[in-house]
């Protein structure tokens, strides 16, 4: 669904950003999380296993200010309610999917606010 949004390179990098950003908000990525985010790119954006891996590598244990990733995501599906429900329910799956803690869903909290601005 995602793999003809407009700039569709910088917003897998954009969305990876994020899902790293709550995966690692509790300082570990377990393994039900990053499964859970390998799943979506190679659905959502047909990446293979070596693709996703390849993209990230460099971000699975960095944290970084989401603006900017959240403004590349927000461009690119201002027009797009549905992607940007899809993109939010998997957020939320993602905070659920080896227990919901708090600093993971404050994590997600500050995205879907930011998205739903």
């Amino acid at each position: 669904m995602f793999k003809n949004v407009k700039d569709d390179n910088k917003v897998k990098v954009a969305l990876a950003t994020l899902m790293c950003n709550i995966a690692h908000a509790d300082n570990k990525i377990t393994n039900l999380e990053r499964d859970n985010v390998y799943s979506f790119f190679q659905n959502e954006f047909e990446l293979s296993t070596q693709e996703t891996k390849s993209l990230f590598a460099p971000l699975l244990e960095q944290t970084s200010v989401l603006d900017k990733e959240v403004e590349i995501i927000t461009q690119a599906l201002v027009d797009n309610m549905k992607l940007k429900a899809i993109l939010l329910t998997h957020l939320n799956n993602l905070i659920i999917c080896d227990g919901c803690k708090d600093i993971e869903y404050d994590v997600f909290s500050e995205i879907k606010n930011r998205f739903l601005s």
